[in-house]
């Protein structure tokens, strides 16, 4: 089993995946509707990071949910507490959704 990552290595990836989809966000916006469409609309490049974090907060719990698919649950495991949890998690993902059409 992989190492979980500690918060300096998390921060680091944050940001260069951050700068990533700034500079995606900027070449795909001007890519389809012209360039420096982007620059003349930065509230665009701010809709595309949104989706953008919840693909992938949503990759993350697609992640999270084939680990536990895999997992031997031959121990007694409280199966009702992980489904209510990730139920929450999702549900929070979509109240940050719906937070950022406003």
């Amino acid at each position: 089993m992989s190492k979980i990552p500690n918060a300096d290595m998390l921060e680091e990836q944050a940001a260069r995946t951050a700068s990533f989809w700034l500079s995606k966000a900027v070449k795909e916006i001007d890519g389809t509707l012209g360039e420096g469409y982007a620059e003349k609309h930065p509230e665009l490049i701010g809709h595309f990071l949104q989706a953008a974090a919840l693909d992938q907060a949503g990759m993350y719990l697609r992640a999270i949910a084939e680990r536990l698919n895999y997992m031997d649950f031959s121990v007694s495991v409280d199966t009702d507490n992980i489904a209510d949890s990730l139920g929450y998690v999702a549900n929070s993902l979509d109240s940050i959704a719906e937070n950022m059409k406003k």
